[in-house]
């Protein structure tokens, strides 16, 4: 009851930073951009590439920023000693921005296709996407007193991580390491949602388990560090 409560506050938290209004401009500019090139084809695949760079942004740069400003005005020491665990914080910051992310990713869809795609397979990629995301901007947080230093901070982490699941999506490259990078397993389930890539059983199974395993390693080790650095 006490997450549900905290999920609850953060989203209102959310609102009135107007965190939910620049998601959804964002998604705009996307959905944008979108209309402008899809005369171009693969219009399922281009739409993969923005939804998985608009929860991934929203989750990413956004839980970052919060941890920032809450250490920012000493916010972090008076957490510290309400009785609710750090891990609950978290949680309730990252399953909140996770909501948000997966309906900017939602509008997006049924925008840009219609409702001719797998809906739970949707859900299931774009949450995952935006849980990963958060994971990672959680982590970065730890290593950054700066906005600007965080922003820089993602910079490889988004040419690695999100540029490298697309060049897989795409075919463009084959190699092992890239395909257990956390962004894979979710990437590959997000475009067999929208149709862009056929599956067979065994393997949308073995990027469940991709996702469900980053996810699980994800959380541990930003939690973790987190609490080690910060939350002390």
């Amino acid at each position: 009851m006490g997450l549900l409560k905290e999920i609850g506050w953060q989203l209102k938290l959310l609102g009135r930073n107007n965190i939910i209004t620049i998601s959804l401009l964002l998604t705009l500019g996307y959905l944008l951009i979108f209309f402008l090139i899809k005369s171009l084809g693969e219009t399922e695949s281009i739409l993969v590439i923005f939804i998985l760079n608009d929860p991934a942004t929203i989750g990413l740069f956004f839980i970052g920023v919060s941890l920032l400003s809450e250490r920012k005005i000493k916010l972090t020491d008076a957490l510290n000693v309400i009785p609710i665990s750090t891990n609950i914080l978290l949680w309730a910051k990252v399953i909140a921005l996770s909501l948000l992310g997966l309906v900017c990713g939602l509008i997006m869809a049924f925008a840009a296709i219609g409702v001719d795609f797998n809906l739970l397979l949707f859900i299931i990629a774009t949450f995952g996407l935006s849980l990963l995301a958060c994971f990672i901007g959680i982590w970065l947080s730890c290593y950054t007193d700066e906005f600007m230093k965080f922003i820089l901070s993602t910079i490889p982490i988004i040419i690695l991580i999100v540029n490298g699941s697309m060049l897989l999506l795409f075919g463009v490259i084959d190699n092992i390491i890239l395909k257990l990078l956390p962004f894979n397993g979710a990437v590959q389930i997000l475009s067999y949602s929208v149709g862009s890539n056929m599956y067979d059983g065994a393997q949308i199974w073995w990027h469940f388990l991709h996702l469900g395993l980053w996810i699980i390693l994800g959380s541990w080790f930003s939690f973790r560090i987190y609490s080690k650095k910060i939350a002390k």
